[in-house]
């Protein structure tokens, strides 16, 4: 299987990876990307509550894969590896995931999509390291 790798940081979520196996319809990373994005403030959300509850700041990444049908919904989303080790924000991530709404295409979609969450300071020196 080919895959197409994108490294991209955002805000206090960064997509570090984005592994995208080839497919069929044509259906293109972009398009998964910018559907993935429309969905980010959510994304954060999951993990800034958490954050915010916690004693001490965490982070880690939560990689997760997901199936989406020929209509464009996920029909299935798990977790695949997580450094996280929140129960919590994988949940609300799994519900978010499972919402998102994909363009239709001629087949099936499988994908890998890594979250990685750090708090905002956290970010931004990862950010500047990565310059």
């Amino acid at each position: 299987m080919t895959s197409i790798v994108l490294t991209v940081i955002l805000g206090l979520m960064n997509f570090l990876l984005f592994a995208l196996p080839a497919f069929a319809s044509g259906l293109s990373w972009e398009i998964i990307n910018e559907t993935v994005a429309k969905y980010r403030p959510q994304t954060q959300h999951c993990y800034q509550r958490e954050l915010n509850a916690a004693k001490t700041p965490f982070s880690g990444r939560i990689d997760v894969k997901f199936k989406v049908g020929k209509d464009g919904k996920v029909l299935e989303s798990k977790t695949t590896t997580s450094s996280l080790d929140n129960a919590a924000v994988d949940k609300c991530l799994h519900d978010i995931v499972k919402r998102m709404i994909f363009p239709a295409q001629d087949g099936e979609l499988e994908a890998t999509y890594p979250f990685t969450f750090a708090p905002a300071e956290k970010a931004a020196k990862t950010k500047k390291k990565q310059k």
